[in-house]
Formats: C-alpha cells, sequence, structure tokens
C-alpha cells in the first residue's frame, strides 16, 4: 500500500446502495475514501461566538459567585423547611408568613442557644 494524502480519510463501512454486491472476504477492500470538507465562515463565527458566549458567562458568574452562594443557601433552607411550614400550617391554620416566620426565629433561637 502506498501513502495515502494527508487530507483523506479511508473508512470502513457498510454501504446500503452495495448490498445487492457480494461482499469481500477483506476489509480493505470495501474501504472508501471520504474527503474533509473545508470549515464554512458561518461555521467559524458560530464557533467563535459560542466560545466567548462561554466565556462571558463564566466570567460574569465568577464576578457573582458570592450572590450564587447566598441564593444556593437561601434556596437549600426554604426547600428544606417547606415540609415543616406545611405541616405546621395545616395543623395551626395559621397564615404561611406567620409560620416562617416562627420557624426561622425557632431555628435562630436554637442556634444561639446551642452555641
Amino acid at each position: 500500500m502506498g501513502r495515502a494524502h494527508p487530507g483523506l480519510v479511508t473508512a470502513v463501512a457498510n454501504l446500503r446502495d452495495d448490498a445487492d454486491r457480494p461482499r469481500s472476504a477483506t476489509p480493505a477492500e470495501n474501504a472508501r475514501t471520504v474527503r474533509w470538507a473545508a470549515p464554512s465562515l458561518q461555521g467559524v463565527v458560530r464557533f467563535v461566538a459560542i466560545v466567548v458566549a462561554c466565556a462571558v458567562a463564566l466570567y460574569l458568574s465568577w464576578r457573582v459567585r458570592g450572590v450564587i452562594r447566598l441564593v444556593a443557601i437561601s434556596l437549600f433552607f426554604a426547600l428544606t423547611l417547606m415540609p415543616i411550614v406545611d405541616a405546621a400550617c395545616t395543623k395551626t391554620r395559621a397564615p404561611r408568613a406567620l409560620v416562617i416566620l416562627t420557624t426561622y426565629v425557632l431555628l435562630i433561637g436554637a442556634v444561639a442557644l446551642i452555641g
């Protein structure tokens, strides 16, 4: 075998067009040469735009990481306390805001008491 052109790729595939043709015993005889296409300008611009957008998003998320951390902690507390607040609301029939305030006061008091 000679050297292949650097822009060519040899691929072995089951070809649907040649289904009626008998298959040979070696895969090299079924090999098909595929040419790589040059990237279009639109594809390159789209790729660069995606990379720039990801870089900007990462930069902005790094700049507001403190806020993101506080939002994550608040969301954790809200989702953790939701079953407790729901149960207290159904048993006491008190307004939800009052139950939430009471729950937070009790949690802060427990943390202050324990130390």
